[in-house]
């Protein structure tokens, strides 16, 4: 894991308590973004990990992660719903 071997992050795997706020991503990821805004460490952690999705050539679907679609939803834009902008059929 890089995570381990970047200066910035290394030394925030010797707190027990930073692990496990860690392992809150893997299972309740929204109150783990919550914890990120108390803690700059977690935040830092994403940040880095967010530098490195970026920077992997080969990603399929680009932004959006659907292959071919700059949107991330069938349809393309990113509203969400396919077809559209994110709202129902007129």
């Amino acid at each position: 894991m890089k995570l381990l071997t970047n200066p910035e992050t290394a030394e925030f795997f010797k707190d027990k308590d930073f692990i496990a706020k860690l392992q809150l991503l893997q299972t309740n990821p929204m109150q783990a973004m919550q914890e990120a805004k108390k803690d700059p460490r977690l935040a830092k952690v994403f940040e880095v990990l967010m530098g490195e999705m970026k920077g992997k050539p080969g990603m399929p679907g680009g932004p959006g992660g659907m292959p071919g679609r700059p949107g991330g939803m069938p349809g393309g834009m990113g509203g969400g719903m396919p077809g559209g902008m994110g709202g129902m059929p007129g």
